[in-house]
């Protein structure tokens, strides 16, 4: 809750470092991302709209048409080998509500189906 306290009621400016390559758009864009009032923030439109995103065609990414640059090489859908150690071994931690009690990790009535079965029938390399 500190932390929080300190966030909201201090002066926030970023500064890049000057060994930092980052393009203006992306500072731009990192900027309005880190505003602290949340109706000054920009809307999911206006983040599809910006200059450092004009390369996607949002269609095209939202049919899953777009190839990774990077795909790591898996052993099965569990392998995590891709991640350091030292985050892999951490202990879980259940993020408590604004009011300090651990979240309820039973969602009655929730539907969510993620997209498993479409890559667990895909070659994991490929």
């Amino acid at each position: 809750m500190q932390m929080y306290s300190r966030i909201v009621s201090s002066e926030f400016s970023i500064h890049f470092p000057d060994e930092i390559t980052i393009s203006p758009d992306a500072m731009d864009l990192i900027k309005q991302l880190l505003e602290k009032d949340p109706d000054a923030r920009p809307t999911f439109l206006t983040i599809k709209q910006h200059a450092f995103f004009q390369s996607i065609d949002w269609s095209r990414l939202e049919r899953l048409e777009y190839c990774p640059p990077f795909r790591p090489l898996l052993r099965s859908v569990f392998d995590h080998g891709a991640f350091e150690d030292a985050f892999t071994n951490l202990p879980p931690i259940i993020t408590p509500d604004d009011n300090g009690n651990p979240l309820n990790l039973n969602f009655p009535g929730f539907t969510y189906r993620p997209m498993w079965g479409r890559f667990m029938s895909q070659n994991l390399n490929e």
